[in-house]
């Protein structure tokens, strides 16, 4: 064969090999696939998607939206409380610009309770929360159940984005509540349940020193 038919050939090899898109080339070990056994599930870092207690996630609709709509501000009754800390309170509706705010400021509340009172599987932590702000997601947890397509159309219709918009303030609300004041703070404006909720947390590791402590005390008698 001479040399003009031997690069002729090569030539046709290159062509073809980049016609079938690299067809035929080796593959490099480093670029290949893993194996579904490979590949593990990666969760956002705690700086982009804080955890809360698990307490937080057993709250009712309307309590998590008391807790939401806490911002710090206290009760001004104008009486004084002497040495008693001034009690939080969740802010009231704020002013609408428009009936649009005004609506999408309802529409938040139907969201909250779709994604916080749904009958099996609630949200336990703030990924799975965020997953819930999201039309097609809320109809998979709420099917079966008459009328949930209505509420959730509810929630979504309108030029705002209500389920984004609701992702962004609990991630926003979690970042702060990472402080216990905050949190602590925050529980308190929902009433007794979730404060009792709070302190039962914060006490966990206390109380159970103390189970411990009285164990061996009684130990100790026998």
């Amino acid at each position: 064969m001479s040399d003009n038919t031997s690069r002729t050939a090569r030539l046709r090899q290159l062509l073809r090999r980049g016609s079938d898109g690299g067809a035929g080339t080796p593959i490099d070990e480093s670029r290949q696939a893993s194996s579904p056994e490979m590949v593990e599930e990666k969760r956002p870092p705690k700086r982009v998607c804080p955890r809360l207690p698990d307490w937080v996630f057993t709250l009712s609709g309307s309590e998590l939206q008391k807790m939401l709509d806490y911002s710090g501000k206290d009760l001004g009754s104008g009486v004084n409380r002497g040495d008693r800390r001034p009690v939080p309170v969740a802010d009231t509706i704020p002013p609408a610009l428009t009936v649009t705010d005004y609506l999408a400021h309802r529409q938040r509340s139907v969201a909250i309770r779709l994604i916080m009172d749904c009958a099996e599987n609630k949200p336990g932590s703030v990924l799975e929360f965020v997953q819930r702000c999201d039309a097609d997601e809320l109809r998979r947890v709420w099917a079966g159940t008459k009328g949930a397509d209505a509420l959730i159309t509810t929630a979504t219709a309108g030029p705002i984005p209500v389920l984004a918009l609701l992702a962004a303030e609990l991630l926003d609300r979690a970042h702060r509540w990472q402080d216990l004041g905050e949190l602590g703070r925050a529980a308190e404006s929902v009433g007794y349940r979730a404060n009792q909720l709070f302190r039962d947390y914060v006490h966990a590791d206390e109380m159970d020193a103390r189970k411990a402590a009285w164990g061996r005390e009684a130990h100790h008698r026998c």
